[in-house]
């Protein structure tokens, strides 16, 4: 069973990347949205632009973009389930979920499953066949705080942070931290590190949605305010 109905975020189409793109790039990205399979893969993209008459420059710069991506030369519309609502026709729900399972190994979600845009993961998550090692797990990490020790009970202290990151183990002084729990607690969205990397990076969105993109693994992760921690 096909699509029921194509839906656009204003979110996504209404931005000003998204309005910042050629005429040609935006029609072409509609048009494309039409042809799009229950998970938002295009079969035959670069004959569909051409066929539109936006051509190969259109179809890049979508891709450049961000809006979309192409992993062994298929095509996915980046934002395709930011777009569109969580399938709930079963049906639907089971074509795309069949159509999921077939996806090239690198395409996962950046955050909630139906509900986020897609992310290619790192190829050294990949292994020889083409398969996911794993699937993505937080990194383990804890605080540690090394005190100087004066006996006084005064002395300085370092706020360390140790990870555990599929077996390789990171260790860094996180001045961020301080006086904030492992889980985050009495930190906030600005204040708590990223579980990937431990860095502290700029807070995109709005007051009860923040969220940040960690380059080194290609991940979004929201606040979870109720556990003060960054989760996905």
């Amino acid at each position: 069973m096909g699509k029921i109905r194509t839906a656009y975020s204003e979110s996504v189409c209404n931005s000003d990347e998204f309005l910042g793109l050629s005429l040609e790039a935006q029609a072409l990205y509609f048009h494309l949205g039409f042809d799009a399979d229950t998970i938002g893969e295009i079969h035959g993209a670069k004959s569909k632009a051409r066929g539109y008459g936006m051509g190969l420059a259109a179809l890049d710069e979508l891709m450049e973009a961000g809006y979309l991506l192409e992993i062994g030369g298929r095509w996915f519309i980046a934002h395709y389930y930011e777009n569109n609502v969580k399938p709930t026709n079963d049906n639907v729900r089971k074509a795309a979920n069949r159509l999921w399972d077939a996806r090239p190994a690198p395409l996962a979600f950046a955050g909630e499953s139906w509900g986020s845009a897609y992310v290619a993961m790192p190829t050294d998550y990949v292994d020889h066949e083409g398969s996911l090692q794993v699937a993505y797990e937080e990194p383990t990490c804890s605080l540690q705080v090394d005190s100087n020790g004066n006996g006084n009970g005064s002395g300085d202290s370092t706020t360390k942070v140790i990870c555990n990151d599929k077996g390789n183990t990171m260790e860094g002084n996180v001045s961020a931290m301080e006086g904030v729990g492992v889980n985050g607690e009495g930190g906030t969205a600005h204040t708590v590190p990223c579980p990937a990397c431990q860095q502290v990076h700029e807070v995109q969105g709005e007051e009860g949605a923040e969220w940040v993109h960690c380059d080194r693994l290609g991940m979004t992760y929201w606040w979870d305010s109720e556990r003060n921690q960054w989760a996905r």
